[in-house]
């Protein structure tokens, strides 16, 4: 570029005004002293910087003002940056410091973008809470956890969580900054992080069964899970794990295996409390626990439709059978009222997965009428476990007279014979002798 510029002896600077460098070299204290000023907009380290001007003043050193007419001045100049120890630079307006919208992730390894819009030259400082690193963008400059960043000037900056958040509610990190005159404060706001659980797990009411479900946590975040009673159910062999210090922020399984059958007629269920972050362990902070609820059916007995027929004249070893979930304690009993069944051979036992055996004896019966009598089976726990009845029904008893009969002389001492036929342990024919005496 090349000026045409008029004299001006404005001469040489001495006394209190005198500089030591270039960069000093305002003009002041020298009227009218020439210079060559440079205006627009300047952009560095990613900042534009607006109305930024640059003022050149000719002489042969720095306290040197004089332009002589028709005389031929070089001046080699190179424009490194607007660095605010430089008097003959000023800006205009220096834009805020700018953040990427949006919250930080909650996650491990969450990132925020931060761009420092400080003159070059300007120093400014951030110290980092202890789970939180940056990384310069474009600078050599890496601070870990609870580090500084002491640093002159613009700058990119790129945050990086080196934890997951601990809780289920935001958390922020502020610094102050002096940019452009005045102090603001910047903050950084990490998400909260989730804990999701999966449905409910269903086992069988029989010792083994197992039973899985799902939760899902915040990557990064510490968690654990607790059986919140342990007297049936335990973790399964192929469970992955009961706590770690970092999820995987993706469905994550639990597998558990009921260690008892279920002695009740009705279901029985604990819950696996699922517990991240903060949480683990705290009697206050409930805000990342969750619950799965693990449900074991009721156990059942299963007993004949049909009742045991046995005839009136009775039998020895009757035999009927039930099936009931297995691995529990069983008892055949007959109650007051049915004694007329006596129960032999195995009355109590542990149920398996075959039929269960029951034998009995039956005497004759005594009525003319059918008679029905149960005898009642129980597995489990006593008061409560599941109960079946086994019917059994006895034909009714008979008594047949013969139409043989003979006709009675009309003379004392004379006899006559009668029969007839009676249920008994066994059938036999009975001869009645009837005599007629006066």
């Amino acid at each position: 570029m090349y000026w045409y510029l008029p004299e001006n002896m404005a001469g040489t600077v001495s006394g209190e005004n005198a500089v030591k460098s270039d960069k000093k070299k305002t003009g002041k204290g020298v009227t009218n002293a020439t210079y060559i000023e440079l205006t627009g907009q300047a952009v560095q380290s990613g900042v534009t910087y607006e109305n930024v001007r640059f003022r050149f003043y000719p002489g042969s050193n720095e306290n040197n003002y004089d332009i002589e007419r028709n005389s031929h001045y070089t001046m080699n100049v190179t424009l490194a940056d607007i660095d605010i120890t430089d008097e003959r630079i000023t800006v205009g307006t220096i834009p805020p410091v700018e953040i990427t919208p949006g919250n930080m992730p909650a996650r491990v390894g969450g990132e925020k973008e931060l761009q420092i819009t400080a003159r070059p030259g300007q120093p400014w400082m951030i110290k980092l809470p202890d789970w939180l690193s940056a990384q310069g963008k474009d600078k050599n400059l890496t601070v870990p956890v609870s580090g500084s960043i002491s640093y002159q000037g613009p700058a990119q900056l790129l945050f990086k969580a080196e934890t997951a958040n601990p809780k289920a509610e935001t958390r922020t990190f502020s610094f102050p900054l002096t940019i452009t005159g005045d102090e603001q404060t910047i903050e950084i706001v990490q998400d909260g992080s989730t804990l999701e659980a999966g449905g409910s797990i269903s086992l069988g009411a029989v010792s083994g069964s197992e039973g899985s479900s799902t939760f899902m946590a915040t990557k990064g975040l510490p968690w654990r899970a607790v059986l919140s009673d342990g007297s049936w159910l335990t973790w399964a062999s192929s469970n992955p794990g009961t706590s770690n210090d970092t999820a995987t922020g993706e469905n994550q399984n639990l597998i558990v295996r009921a260690t008892a059958s279920n002695p009740y007629a009705k279901e029985r269920s604990v819950n696996i409390t699922l517990e991240g972050g903060e949480s683990i362990g705290s009697l206050d902070y409930h805000n990342l626990q969750k619950n799965i609820s693990v449900k074991q059916v009721a156990s059942k007995v299963t007993c004949p439709s049909n009742p045991v027929v046995v005839t009136a004249e009775g039998g020895n070893n009757a035999t009927s059978s039930f099936t009931a979930t297995s691995g529990l304690l069983w008892q055949a009993a007959v109650s007051e009222e049915n004694k007329w069944i006596g129960l032999t051979g195995q009355m109590a036992g542990t149920t398996t997965n075959e039929p269960q055996n029951v034998t009995f004896n039956v005497p004759v019966n005594p009525n003319s009428s059918l008679r029905n009598g149960t005898i009642a089976v129980r597995v489990g726990d006593e008061n409560e476990g599941p109960t079946g009845t086994i019917a059994v029904q006895q034909g009714a008893s008979s008594l047949t007279v013969e139409d043989n009969t003979t006709p009675l002389e009309p003379t004392v001492g004379t006899t006559a014979t009668l029969g007839f036929t009676g249920t008994k342990e066994m059938k036999e024919e009975h001869v009645l002798q009837i005599s007629l005496f006066r």
